[in-house]
Parts: C-alpha cells; structure tokens; sequence
C-alpha cells in the first residue's frame, strides 16, 4: 500500500475551521442550558431538573428543535435521495424530532418503526409524522437502540 498524500486543497483556514467547529457546536448546545432550566423551572418540572438522565434529554430536545432543522438543510442533498430510495419496512433509528420524515416516499413504505429513547423529542416528531402524512405507518419506539434485543 501506497503512502498517503497530503492533499493540496486543503488549506490552513481549512484546518483551523475543522477543529474549531466542533467546539463551536458544543458552545452553542451550552448556550441552551440556561434556556431549559428556565422553562424547566417555569413548567415547574422539578424532578427533570433533579435527574441528569431527564434533564440531558430535555436539554437535548431543545437545542435539537433549533438545530436539527438547520442540520438537515446541511445534508439534504446527500440525504434525501438515499432516505427516498427507503422500501418496505423501515427501522429509523434515532429520528429525533423527524427531520426527515418528508424524504421517506409513502408509496414505498408500508411500515417505519422510529426508534427513539429521548421523550422529550416526541412531541415533535408526532407533529412531523402528521406533516409528514404518515400517520398509521410511523410507529415511535420508545427505547435505545440498545434496548432492541431484550
């Protein structure tokens, strides 16, 4: 096997981009802590708040309905035509709040089962499974994907 080449296209901006957008990324996820203990608080969803475990999903499926959105614009091109080819049924794991409902073409799939863990993230994607006019084909599985075998 060859050794690898250096690609020229790749610049020093470029570099400096790539490992700052990481922490870019968790800055602005952190920037949504104060946002969810206030309406936590507000809610009045004390035990949400005394919990990590609820508290991290919480957190999550705030920044998420924010993001998510924005993160598929990103990866549509790529993604919608793979989640377009979909047949049959489907397992969609990790859906989140369903920003990719839409691309799954209804003529093609006879059931989807969406394996997500995080309640607070099913509001949302109920709303998106309705939008997305597949309702009585979408099934939320509550659970990890971890969880799949017991």
């Amino acid at each position: 096997m060859a050794p690898s080449q250096p690609n020229p296209s790749v610049t020093l901006l470029g570099i400096i981009w790539s490992l700052l957008d990481p922490l870019l990324f968790i800055a602005l996820s952190a920037s949504y802590l104060p946002l969810t203990i206030l309406a936590l608080i507000r809610t009045q969803q004390f035990g949400t708040l005394a919990s990590p475990f609820l508290f991290k999903d919480a957190w999550f499926a705030r920044f998420w309905a924010h993001i998510g959105p924005q993160t598929r614009e990103n990866a549509l091109p790529r993604a919608g035509p793979l989640i377009a080819q979909a047949r049959g049924v489907v397992l969609d794991i990790g859906p989140g709040s369903g920003e990719w409902l839409k691309c799954f073409d209804k003529e093609k799939v006879s059931k989807v089962f969406g394996v997500e863990p995080n309640p607070d993230q099913h509001p949302l994607l109920r709303e998106r499974i309705t939008e997305a006019g597949l309702e009585g084909v979408y099934e939320i599985v509550p659970v990890g994907v971890e969880d799949l075998g017991e």
